[in-house]
């Protein structure tokens, strides 16, 4: 399944739409998983019955398969900035580092905001950046395999009260950041502390190999029954044996039998998908107001008028339809989206030019 790493790159430094519409599906899928969990409050009663079932199915199909991608797309993201050779490492640990304190932003508001967690093992994915091809894929497993014993040997029992407690946007905004950081962490610690790394480090081996700007040839039928025969098996065997560690893999195995299913639509419908594109090109900033306005919302609106699910659905697929096209719209007119740019910008400490030159 590997390719040479000798081989020439020139068609990598071509941004590959097809990941930035897998980015926008993944996103959509996430947010879905944060709805269903309302944001933190927890779940809230359906006003019918199909609404108890599309919870409990949001729940069975996406969750920790959706988040496993965008990790793991995180990984791709991060080989093609290092691929330049402008971005040295320690311009990349900076960008990292303007990650965390993004992510801190976004933690006044939403705990459960993963970029703070991704910018630290950023950091120290820039480590991996000059192993071979080879001594990558076996980093990958040996911290997969570490993750795996690290998450199913300890307890790490964590119950988060931010919201549950909060008794309006005002004392959302008022939890300490420090807190809502530390809270994050505890409850990443449920999925193993090294599950993210192992994520980015996959994302990292798949676009070193070739495998990502060849993905044509590898998003096959082939590969799609391998992967979704694993993911049955595991699922099924963790349902009959309760072996935690089969459902972990299960769930890496699912959220890989997904990215393969969409690569063949998107490839065989292409250019129908292309309207998703522009949504994952402003992945950063779309999923940073996924957040924000999904808690904004709940503290304002959800919660105090007692909004079922299914109300509450509906109103963020509208918000994710909005978030679609401004970002088809601003596109038009700028080259990066508004949180991509500010990252840029501090990323090369100096101001850059956004508007698309007419």
């Amino acid at each position: 399944m590997m390719m040479s790493e000798n081989k020439p790159r020139s068609a990598v430094r071509k941004r590959i739409t097809s990941i930035d519409a897998l980015r926008t599906i993944v996103l959509l899928g996430i947010l879905l998983v944060h709805v269903a969990g309302l944001f933190g409050w927890g779940r809230v009663p359906c006003a019918t019955s199909w609404g108890y079932y599309l919870c409990d199915g949001i729940s069975s199909f996406l969750v920790h398969r959706c988040a496993s991608i965008f990790a793991i797309l995180f990984g791709v993201s991060f080989y093609l900035i290092l691929l330049n050779p402008a971005n040295t490492t320690k311009k990349f640990v900076w960008r990292c580092f303007l990650l965390v304190l993004i992510g801190l932003f976004n933690k006044i508001f939403y705990t459960s905001d993963a970029l703070m967690w991704y910018g630290m093992w950023g950091m120290v994915l820039a480590g991996f950046r000059h192993l071979p091809v080879r001594k990558l894929w076996i980093s990958f497993f040996v911290i997969l395999v570490l993750n795996l014993f690290i998450k199913h040997s300890i307890d790490w029992s964590f119950t988060n009260s931010r919201y549950v407690e909060a008794e309006g946007l005002i004392d959302v905004i008022r939890y300490p950041v420090w807190q809502a950081a530390l809270d994050y962490i505890r409850m990443v610690l449920k999925g193993g502390v090294l599950h993210c790394l192992s994520l980015f480090l996959l994302g990292y081996c798949l676009a070193k190999s070739g495998i990502i700007e060849h993905i044509k040839e590898y998003a096959t039928m082939k590969w799609l029954i391998v992967f979704s025969v694993l993911y049955i098996i595991l699922i099924l065997t963790d349902w009959r044996f309760h072996v935690p560690v089969f459902k972990s893999l299960g769930y890496l195995c699912g959220a890989l039998c997904y990215a393969i299913l969409f690569f063949m639509i998107y490839n065989k419908t292409y250019p129908f998908f292309r309207f998703l594109e522009p949504y994952g090109k402003l992945g950063l900033t779309n999923y940073s107001m996924q957040g924000i306005v999904g808690v904004i919302l709940t503290a304002l609106f959800f919660i105090p008028y007692h909004w079922p699910f299914e109300y509450i659905l509906v109103a963020m697929l509208l918000f994710y339809v909005l978030q679609v096209v401004f970002s088809i719209i601003w596109l038009k007119h700028f080259k990066y989206g508004p949180l991509e740019w500010l990252w840029r910008c501090a990323t090369e400490k100096k101001w850059l030019t956004n508007k698309v030159s007419q």
